[in-house]
């Protein structure tokens, strides 16, 4: 399983206002993610990333939720992650055009939210 890059992700109900108090020590949007129920962002300064989010389907404070992890690999992703603790499916996998990703959480509360991006080979 290999672990390609991670990012801390922060929730906010009121995601323009975090972005903008974010955009204002440097950090550009640099990809976003809208639709009925989630708004998710990157975020990045220099190489470095974070990730704002709010989730109409998961009940968080703002602050920070957890961690994001892009995988080569989903479904090794997901064994070597429940294998690791991380049990509680937060929601079922989300596909869209160019990744899938899962909220998982163990029972201390850590949340991760696994991604894959798909690859077009060839």
């Amino acid at each position: 399983m290999t672990i390609t890059s991670f990012y801390p992700i922060f929730c906010y109900k009121d995601t323009d206002a975090a972005i903008k108090r974010y955009e204002e020590i440097g950090f550009k949007v640099i990809h976003k993610f809208e639709n009925e129920h989630l708004k998710h962002y990157v975020l990045e300064v220099g190489n470095d990333c974070l990730d704002i989010m709010y989730d109409g389907n998961i009940p968080v404070e703002d602050g920070y939720f957890g961690m994001r992890v892009n995988v080569r690999d989903f479904e090794e992703g997901m064994e070597y992650f429940k294998k690791c603790g991380y049990n509680k499916v937060l929601m079922e996998p989300v596909s869209g055009n160019n990744s899938i990703h899962v909220g998982l959480m163990n029972e201390k509360g850590e949340r991760i939210l696994l991604y894959y991006h798909i690859r077009n080979e060839g």
